[in-house]
C-alpha cells in the first residue's frame, strides 16, 4: 500500500506536460481496447493515412535524437500497456492520434511470422524517424506486410 502513495507522490512531482500526456495516452489507449473489440477495423482506415512502402526500422539506426514529444509519447504507452497482452494495436493507434495531435510524423506498420505450433501471429508497431515507439521487442522475428505512413504538417 506504501508503493502507491510514493507513486502518487512521484507522479504528482512530474511536469504538467507530463501528466496531461498520461491523460490522454490512458484515455485513447482504452478507447482503441475497447473500440477494436466492438467495431470492424476497416473503420479504423481513415485514422491510418496512407499506405506507404513497406519500412523496416531495425535496419536502420535512428538518424538523430529522439524529440521530448515523441519520447514521451513512447514512455507513457509503454507504461500504460505493461503486463497487458496482445495490445499492440491499441497501443500504435492511440500513439497515432497522439503523435497526430503533436504534429509529428508517424508510420504503423503490420507484421505477420509463423508461430511454432503453425499459427499466423500479427503485431503492430509505430514508429518516428526509425525509432521504434511501441510495439519493440522481437520485430526481426516478423516479416512486414503493411506500412502507413501519416504527416500531419505535410496535410496542411
Amino acid at each position: 500500500m506504501i508503493g502507491i502513495f510514493r507513486r502518487i507522490r512521484a507522479f504528482k512531482r512530474r511536469p504538467w506536460r507530463d501528466r496531461i500526456a498520461w491523460a490522454e495516452s490512458t484515455a485513447l489507449f482504452w478507447w482503441f481496447t475497447v473500440a477494436l473489440k466492438l467495431v470492424r477495423f476497416r473503420r479504423f482506415k481513415r485514422l491510418l493515412g496512407p499506405s506507404g512502402e513497406k519500412d523496416i526500422p531495425w535496419e536502420r539506426e535512428p538518424s538523430g535524437p529522439l524529440p521530448d514529444d515523441a519520447r514521451i509519447v513512447a514512455l507513457w504507452l509503454r507504461r500504460i500497456a505493461r503486463k497487458r497482452e496482445d495490445t499492440c494495436l491499441a497501443q500504435a493507434l492511440a500513439g497515432r492520434v497522439m503523435m497526430r495531435r503533436r504534429r509529428l510524423p508517424s508510420t504503423v506498420s503490420f507484421g505477420v511470422r509463423e508461430a511454432a505450433d503453425g499459427d499466423l501471429k500479427f503485431h503492430a508497431w509505430l514508429v518516428h524517424d526509425d525509432w521504434v515507439l511501441t510495439g519493440g521487442g522481437a520485430l526481426r522475428s516478423f516479416s512486414v506486410i503493411a506500412t502507413f505512413y501519416d504527416d500531419p504538417k505535410r496535410r496542411r
